[in-house]
């Protein structure tokens, strides 16, 4: 299977060398340690770190956010002073961009609510329900896939409603969707373009910042 992986990114002119992550399921022929698939690449690209399907937890925190604060009448409200978070649709990729780009933009005010949520809570597990996904949102690395989704799904989202539009012709498509695919391989090579403004919004907030490598 590996061979195939391989395989599959030469022929679409993938930089294997600069692959810094690879994510399979729990089964031994993809994890495994020794002839596993993750293994045999890490073997061409040591910088190809594996990580668990389940250990990508993005999509789960900004649910657990919008769960949080909506089952509760009073939490909701606090939420609603700062912001008017959106929920994450499961079927469209348009709602998920919209989720996302609330919380981009309103990083600050999701902070504040959940301080202020944890504050005032006088029981002492929703408390620590709250401090714990504050933690989760305050984490870097989660940060660092709020500004690099939403500059993904931007690209995306335009592209989608573009090609949803009664007006558009075949031709325009195809140049939309060339343009879509431009801008997202442009991506691939701007990762400390990314990181530089996950610093620049998020580093006076005094959010911990751990090494990159």
């Amino acid at each position: 299977m590996s061979k195939q992986i391989i395989k599959f990114i030469n022929d679409t002119n993938i930089v294997l060398n600069k692959c810094r992550g690879q994510g399979h399921d729990g089964g031994n022929n993809m994890k495994g340690s020794y002839g596993g698939v993750q293994k045999l690449i890490r073997d061409i690209e040591p910088n190809a770190v594996y990580v668990h399907l389940n250990g990508v937890i993005f999509f789960e925190t900004l649910q657990q956010i919008y769960k949080f604060f909506g089952q509760s009448i009073k939490r909701w409200n606090i939420l609603s002073s700062f912001i008017n978070i959106k929920n994450i649709s499961p079927t469209r990729w348009a709602g998920r961009y919209d989720a996302i780009f609330a919380l981009n933009v309103r990083f600050v005010e999701v902070q504040k609510a959940l301080t202020k949520t944890s504050l005032l809570n006088s029981k002492a597990d929703e408390r620590n329900e709250t401090i714990l996904l504050k933690k989760k949102v305050e984490n870097y690395n989660f940060i660092i896939l709020l500004v690099f989704h939403c500059k993904i799904l931007q690209t995306i989202d335009a592209a989608s409603k573009a090609l949803q539009s009664k007006a558009i012709d075949l031709s325009n498509a195809s140049k939309r969707l060339q343009v879509c695919l431009e801008d997202l391989e442009k991506y691939r090579n701007e990762f400390e373009n990314l990181k530089t403004q996950a610093n620049s919004r998020y580093i006076k907030k005094m959010i911990y910042q751990p090494r990159i490598s």
